[in-house]
């Protein structure tokens, strides 16, 4: 599923915060929407528009903790943050010169592209 620049940054962020618990001594306050526009530099309306985007698409659960709701990535969202961390570029210097190689994940498509030296 694709999805754009500022779901991925939010679910990023989300990510950073995976062994948080909902419950017991109290909620992270940076999973709230100013929390997350905090932490993203993202406009708080564009936060509060990407949420309920990725909420539909079952990538991120609200949890409401009395007045205030926090976020969270389901298993869904955990799944697509690793695919996207799988991507890679790497670059590197050798006696051939500068090398660069592209990767994908397995999971969302071919293996390495393979290596080009400059």
């Amino acid at each position: 599923m694709k999805l754009n620049n500022k779901q991925e940054q939010i679910m990023l962020y989300l990510y950073e915060f995976k062994n948080t618990p909902e419950r017991g001594v109290g909620p992270d306050p940076r999973l709230t929407i100013r929390g997350i526009t905090d932490g993203t530099q993202i406009i708080f309306a564009e936060v509060q528009e990407q949420l309920q985007k990725l909420i539909s698409k079952a990538f991120v659960r609200p949890v409401l903790v009395g007045e205030k709701t926090f976020h969270y990535l389901t298993v869904k969202g955990y799944n697509q943050v690793e695919k996207i961390q799988k991507r890679s570029f790497k670059i590197g210097l050798n006696s051939d010169g500068i090398g660069v190689s592209f990767g994908k994940s397995e999971t969302s498509g071919s293996k390495a592209t393979g290596e080009r030296s400059a």
